[in-house]
């Protein structure tokens, strides 16, 4: 994208710094975005006690991770998926879950319709670390031979904030 210069590949980012990103989400497509993982948050099991969750999954540790993306170039990317993955204490990249249906605490969907030129949207991904595994890092790696773009910050935990004695 002309004017745009690109956040290089192996990048290590913190928490609320922007990357400018370009990707392949399809074989037709390039999408060019600036992306910033705004939020790590641990979160109990039983958010999820509405939903038929399996043994495995009963076993992991869940996080909802919120980003900020801008369509920074002049395609469309309504409906594309931003390739986020978690990097967990095992070396392991995840892919975010996704939900059939609405799942509000953290929707976990691809980016909004009418993504045009200049348009923004806040995402809220959700991951399930195997194993009670642990978050190490957010990474923007679209395709294998990507050399990723880390990001890295403080994982709230809620059992760990504002809780008084009475």
């Amino acid at each position: 994208m002309d004017g745009v210069r690109l956040t290089a590949p192996g990048s290590k980012l913190t928490l609320g710094q922007t990357a400018k990103l370009s990707w392949k989400p399809d074989q037709k497509t390039v999408g060019v975005i600036a992306l910033s993982v705004t939020k790590l948050q641990k979160v109990p099991i039983r958010t999820f006690s509405a939903w038929r969750l399996g043994k495995a999954t009963q076993q992991a540790t869940p996080y909802f991770v919120r980003a900020t993306v801008r369509n920074l170039g002049r395609t469309n990317l309504s409906g594309k998926p931003v390739p986020l993955y978690l990097l967990d204490g095992r070396n392991t990249l995840l892919q975010a879950s996704t939900f059939q249906a609405r799942f509000a605490p953290c929707p976990s969907r691809p980016l909004p319709a009418r993504f045009r030129h200049d348009k923004r949207a806040s995402v809220c991904l959700v991951y399930f670390a195997p194993d009670h595994g642990k978050l190490v890092a957010i990474s923007f790696r679209p395709t294998q031979d990507f050399d990723a773009i880390t990001w890295k910050g403080k994982v709230s935990d809620p059992k760990h904030t504002k809780h008084k004695k009475h």
